[in-house]
């Protein structure tokens, strides 16, 4: 689901699929079934669907048990038992979403509900954020995000941003580039055109038409303003709360909350690559108004099938450090070490700035002690990466001549030199440097 959520898709059917749906039409009368498609396109299908279970995001399933007091999800009747993956990355998500905690961690939002067992064994419990998320006939994520907009007051322009999601495009394909229309040089996310978007045609009454001339879908703008009511009536505002377009950091913070695995990193300034949390690259999308940000958030991905694990990242938000410490400082780790700069050939201090597993900052942060120092440039000299002049041929060859004495005479009680002693002759060495010249 490339939104991180469910999505209904128009996709071939399976060729079991086929079968059993000529056979149905046989049901009704004699005669014939004819295939719509050639036969070289039907021999290139799957021989038959993979079951939802197998492939839908369970997040949703798994909060709903939770909530219905299920204890025990890997022992739980399913009809058709899901990959036991599949239910900790539903369990990985719930947490990070504040909806699930370990049981014997301290207690999170509200009261807690029964106790579960997730796949691998740990002891999850329902949390009282968890309880509010199940009131959304929504993903979990969007449920959280609908949360957040409450603590940050933009309950209105959060539930039009998740109906949007939900149904058809708002802006007409094949219309060139129709969003640049409502879009600004400052912009600083992809829902800001979405919003403006949406308002042009509120105020043409949603008629066809009208809309058409704009390059927008009437029908599709009509649908997502009857389901943000909804959703802003659950989320406890008046359903006819104005929209008011929110300021950027109440935006990105309601994204966060749920969207927090899906932060994402320029790999250089001006540069479509990211890395994204989860070890993974991705690709940030040409079409994004979005440009100058290094820090951002994607509201869409979708995986892309290869040798590395590859997304490309849609609707995309600025964010800043801050508003990520903010919301999550217990992922925010801050590291120092000494490391070996190969094209220098020196030993400097790193310190590096990590959420989860994805590196915000990297950089030189002064001399490494001279223990440290001495003992990563001799880790360099045993991995062949640097030579020493004197230690040569000739000096290897008389440590094998001295090996072979105290092998072959014991009672002379000559020491072995064990790699540990040269590690240590070779620190001794490097002792006070830092450069390897």
């Amino acid at each position: 689901a490339n939104r991180g959520i469910n999505t209904l898709t128009i996709q071939n059917i399976a060729r079991s699929s086929a079968d059993q749906r000529a056979g149905r039409a046989g049901r009704t009368a004699a005669g014939e079934c004819w295939r719509l498609w050639s036969e070289n396109d039907h021999g290139r299908r799957p021989a038959a669907e993979v079951p939802e279970i197998l492939r839908l995001d369970l997040a949703e399933v798994v909060l709903t048990l939770h909530a219905a007091g299920v204890r025990d999800l890997a022992g739980f009747r399913w009809f058709e038992a899901p990959d036991p993956k599949s239910l900790d990355r539903a369990n990985v998500l719930l947490e990070q979403l504040g909806a699930l905690r370990p049981e014997n961690s301290a207690a999170g939002s509200g009261s807690n509900s029964s106790s579960v067992s997730a796949s691998g064994g740990q002891s999850l419990i329902l949390t009282g954020e968890g309880r509010r998320l199940t009131r959304y006939p929504l993903h979990p994520r969007q449920a959280r995000l609908m949360e957040a907009s409450a603590e940050y007051g933009c309950i209105p322009a959060m539930a039009l941003i998740t109906a949007l999601q939900q149904g058809r495009p708002l802006f007409v394909k094949g219309a060139g580039e129709p969003w640049r229309k409502f879009s600004t040089p400052d912009d600083d996310s992809d829902f800001l055109p979405l919003l403006r978007g949406w308002q042009a045609a509120a105020e043409r009454n949603f008629h066809p038409d009208a809309c058409g001339q704009m390059s927008l879908n009437g029908r599709a703008a009509s649908e997502a303003g009857r389901l943000a009511a909804q959703l802003t009536g659950i989320a406890g505002a008046r359903r006819d709360t104005p929209l008011e377009i929110p300021d950027a950091e109440s935006l990105a913070k309601c994204l966060l909350s749920g969207y927090s695995d899906q932060v994402a990193r320029r790999t250089s300034a001006g540069s479509g690559a990211c890395d994204v949390v989860g070890g993974r690259r991705g690709a940030a999308s040409k079409e994004s108004v979005v440009r100058g940000s290094m820090l951002l958030v994607a509201a869409e991905i979708a995986e892309v099938q290869g040798r590395d694990l590859n997304v490309n990242l849609n609707l995309l938000t600025e964010i800043t450090e801050d508003w990520l410490g903010d919301l999550f400082p217990e992922d925010f780790h801050l590291e120092r070490a000494p490391f070996f700069d190969a094209q220098q050939r020196r030993v400097s201090q790193r310190e590096r700035v990590r959420f989860r597993d994805l590196i915000l900052r990297d950089r030189q942060s002064g001399e490494a002690e001279p223990h440290a120092a001495a003992a990563i440039l001799a880790d360099e000299v045993l991995r062949s990466n640097l030579t020493l002049n004197e230690w040569n041929d000739a000096t290897r060859q008389w440590l094998a001549r001295l090996d072979f004495l105290r092998r072959a005479m014991p009672d002379l009680e000559v020491p072995e030199f064990t790699p540990e002693d040269h590690r240590l002759v070779l620190e001794s060495l490097f002792d006070g440097c830092r450069t390897y010249k």
